[in-house]
């Protein structure tokens, strides 16, 4: 039941199947100051409420699952939307508002195991989301947007008695991390300088305010990521492919079918560092197929399938 601030007036009222000490809703504020509410009930369904609506986004009863978590709330693949994070099983699994799985997940545990005691969190890291775990196998983990581990960021730790916290104080970033002993280690981290985004190199004009002028060096080659989302894609989808890049600069795409016909181009499109940018291809009138993305990336070329099934 949702009531008004002084705890009076219902405005939505649905029973959904909770457990005690755990599956606590998460309010999620948007950038024109509305806000969305995410539930999620025993068997680990997941719904979204706004404006006096409440949809199921995801359902749970399709997972034989035993135990569990609450979930968390971040934007892993930085596409400007929050993502929702759980885990299940020995499992990570994170999901789009949608409720469709993020690539790469869900993503097996190496060392951390289940905990109801403890929830994943979403952190920035060095400009990019990861998202930290620390289970009841005596490590904490933390997982990059890809679901690879980040390894220094693996910590002996006991028996987890709590979540993670992470904390950005400046020029200072500190990891808050429970022990079995009833103590707390405070790891403080910062930036390996041989890693920094030079203005105009790695990092690009437009972040000009984080970084330094660099006294020796070279500019480093341009590199990318690309995939396309979904894929394969079906009837009533558009697909995106999305560049990750290391270099502002500028992107073209042509997509062909196998006997070499242009079904979609798009030339000159401004990218940015290390954000998903994407070319989205509209697929109402596209048939059953093998398609094929050539894209030129500040001169550089790279194909990528992409599979239509209707």
């Amino acid at each position: 039941m949702l009531i008004d601030e002084l705890g009076f007036t219902p405005h939505y009222e649905q029973n959904i199947s909770t457990e005690l000490g755990n599956f606590y809703p998460i309010t999620v504020l948007l950038e024109d100051n509305s806000q969305l509410i995410y539930f999620q009930d025993k068997y680990g369904s997941i719904y979204q409420y706004a404006t006096n609506k409440l949809g199921k986004i995801f359902d749970g009863q399709n997972y034989d699952w035993q135990k569990i978590s609450n979930i968390g709330i971040g934007d892993i693949n930085l596409d400007g939307w929050q993502d929702i994070v759980f885990t299940a099983d020995d499992k990570i699994y994170a999901i789009q508002k949608n409720g469709a799985f993020i690539s790469h997940y869900p993503k097996e545990f190496d060392y951390a195991k289940y905990s109801e005691n403890s929830s994943q969190i979403i952190g920035d890291i060095y400009n990019d989301m990861n998202l930290f775990y620390a289970g009841e196998a005596n490590y904490s983990q933390c997982f990059d947007k890809n679901g690879d581990i980040v390894p220094q960021f693996t910590f002996a730790i006991g028996s987890c008695l709590s979540s993670i916290m992470i904390d950005t104080l400046g020029a200072e970033n500190h990891l808050y991390i429970p022990v079995s002993d009833s103590l707390i280690k405070i790891l403080s981290y910062e930036k390996d300088i041989s890693t920094l985004f030079w203005n105009g190199y790695k990092n690009g004009s437009t972040r000009w305010a984080v970084v330094t002028t660099p006294t020796f060096g070279s500019p480093e080659v341009s590199k990318f990521e690309v995939y396309a989302y979904p894929n394969p894609a079906y009837q009533g989808d558009v697909v995106k492919i999305r560049i990750i890049p290391t270099k502002d600069g500028q992107a073209s795409l042509k997509i062909f079918d196998i006997a070499g016909n242009i079904l979609f181009k798009k030339e000159n499109k401004e990218i940015f560092t290390y954000k998903n940018n994407a070319f989205v291809w509209n697929i109402d009138k596209i048939s059953t197929g093998i398609y094929f993305g050539l894209l030129d990336i500040n001169g550089e070329k790279k194909v990528t399938k992409i599979a239509v099934i209707k």
